[in-house]
């Protein structure tokens, strides 16, 4: 009869994968608030029209390069044209080069945001049956494998904002400060949970260094893993084989 070195308890090795996913979750899940602060601090700032030329200047190049359009749509973090002065954020990934409402200056980073409060929303349900998220684990590689990269455009955005004029001092540059930790930060924990929900946790507990023993013979009843002999070969003349995997 065959026979294992070790029995495979697939309970027990999804318990692992829970207690390695959960702690990941819940530093993500953290990490998001921050991002999330800071982003709201600037739509904040953003509106209220604090920094950069001003609410009233910033009016006027809007008239000037809209006209026609809500004097008031537009506010200092905006990038304009050279020729009327620039607010320092061309070139910034994210940021359109030309005067943008501030509904829609942050609208990729809301996008980021609402993205990865839905992923981990979805994962920390996930985590909660009988086979968590092992069983639905190549779903979610996909997901924060995109939350990722998401995350590590909005670090290279944040501080390469903080090096333009509008964010070089007061409540714009701490909120930026924040943003950018934020998405540092998610980026360090997306990429511990592709760690903890991509290891195949079950597979290595139940199937590495298991010796399975198969056939009759002299060598089966000796607890000797044994091939399968030919038709008509002598009992016990399968040479010696060991392989791994369930039964």
């Amino acid at each position: 009869m065959g026979s294992h070195s070790s029995k495979y308890n697939p309970m027990r090795a999804n318990i692992l994968t829970r207690v390695m996913s959960w702690p990941a979750l819940v530093f993500t899940f953290c990490t998001w608030v921050v991002f999330l602060a800071g982003i709201a601090s600037l739509q904040r700032t953003c509106a209220d029209g604090t920094t950069g030329l001003g609410q009233t200047q910033a009016r006027t190049i809007t008239a000037l390069l809209r006209p026609g359009r809500d004097p008031g749509c537009c506010v200092p973090y905006q990038a304009a044209p050279d020729n009327l002065n620039t607010f320092g954020t061309q070139g910034i990934f994210g940021w359109s080069g030309s005067v943008l409402p501030c509904l829609r200056l942050f609208r990729f980073y809301w996008f980021m945001i609402a993205f990865l409060l839905v992923t981990l929303l979805g994962a920390f349900v996930a985590s909660g049956p009988k086979y968590g998220l092992s069983s639905s684990r190549p779903f979610w590689i996909g997901m924060f494998t995109i939350n990722t990269l998401l995350f590590m455009i909005a670090s290279e955005a944040t501080l390469a904002a903080l090096d333009s004029s509008p964010f070089s001092s007061g409540q714009p540059l701490m909120s930026m400060r924040t943003a950018a930790a934020g998405a540092i930060m998610t980026v360090v924990g997306c990429i511990f949970l592709l760690l903890t929900i991509g290891t195949d946790w079950e597979n290595r507990r139940g199937r590495a260094g298991v010796a399975k023993t198969t056939g009759p013979g002299y060598a089966g009843q000796q607890g000797l893993p044994t091939t399968a002999a030919g038709p008509g070969a002598p009992v016990g003349a399968g040479g010696p084989v060991t392989y791994t995997g369930n039964p």
